[in-house]
């Protein structure tokens, strides 16, 4: 089965009497699938969530889809025939986008993170790609940009990274002695306070110690150690002495509690020793 067109024509004599007909018949089978093949890009085009803006090699606008819409603010009559310069948020340099364009005026499509600005002002994190459209004889004839809005995902790494620099600073400066590791008891990092109260310097912890070489557990009767306990019941637990480094044992109260992973599964552990003072 396959696709036609057909061109019917009425053939005259010299009179101008109808003598017949002649039909044309063209294979258009390619045609039509061409066609629908475009239809469906059309539709993926208009329906992505992502932002997609076609340029001519200039860089005026010359479409934009919905996405763009929504998520900018600006309406396909304000985008269309504009500049991409209409989401310039500031934050990037001139020198940022020279790059940018001789990236691509050299054929090569653009990958990167931008700051752009919505239309009502508000700033917005955008992974962009910007690829060159070639002709048959390999000209640039125009640039297709799509963005995915990563706002939020980017917002809540800066928060994850304040997080984990406020950690660090408390981590470090803490009078109390700390000690993160994993749970099977390699050291991770420790605190100078835990590096005075076990007697072992940072690096000697990270090495080759292991926690529980440094821990004794009041009453532990050969069962579970006090890692194996957190990993179990995802819960802190309390024991009381530590070993230092020259095998001296002192009563310390110690915390361990249970760091979680984003399945909500304890992976390592953080030790929180009171400060100890040796007493005369």
């Amino acid at each position: 089965i396959f696709a036609v067109s057909i061109r019917i024509s009425a053939i005259f004599d010299e009179q101008e009497n109808l003598t017949g007909f002649s039909w044309i018949l063209r294979d258009v089978t390619a045609q039509n699938a061409a066609a629908a093949l475009i239809q469906k890009l059309s539709t993926v085009v208009e329906q992505t969530a992502d932002s997609v803006m076609i340029t001519d090699k200039a860089g005026k606008v010359e479409y934009v889809n919905p996405a763009f819409v929504t998520t900018t603010g600006y309406t396909k009559e304000e985008a269309v025939h504009s500049w991409p310069s209409l989401l310039k948020s500031g934050i990037h340099s001139p020198d940022f986008y020279r790059k940018l364009w001789k990236t691509i005026l050299a054929g090569v499509p653009f990958h990167g993170t931008l700051v752009n600005r919505r239309k009502g002002g508000a700033l917005f994190y955008t992974e962009k790609t910007i690829t060159p459209l070639h002709d048959n004889r390999g000209e640039i004839t125009h640039f297709v940009s799509t963005d995915k809005d990563i706002t939020e995902r980017k917002q809540a790494e800066l928060r994850s990274e304040t997080v984990q620099r406020r950690f660090a600073e408390f981590f470090h400066s803490s009078p109390q002695a700390l000690a993160y590791c994993s749970l099977d008891g390699a050291f991770i990092e420790a605190n100078s306070a835990f590096c005075a109260l076990s007697g072992y310097t940072q690096q000697e912890l990270v090495d080759g110690k292991h926690y529980q070489q440094l821990t004794s557990v009041r009453n532990w009767d050969g069962g579970d150690t006090h890692l194996e306990t957190v990993r179990k019941t995802g819960k802190p637990i309390t024991y009381e002495k530590i070993f230092t480094g020259s095998g001296a044992l002192h009563p310390v109260p110690v915390t361990l509690f249970p760091i979680a992973d984003p399945i909500s599964r304890a992976t390592k552990a953080l030790g929180v020793h009171a400060a100890w003072k040796e007493t005369k």
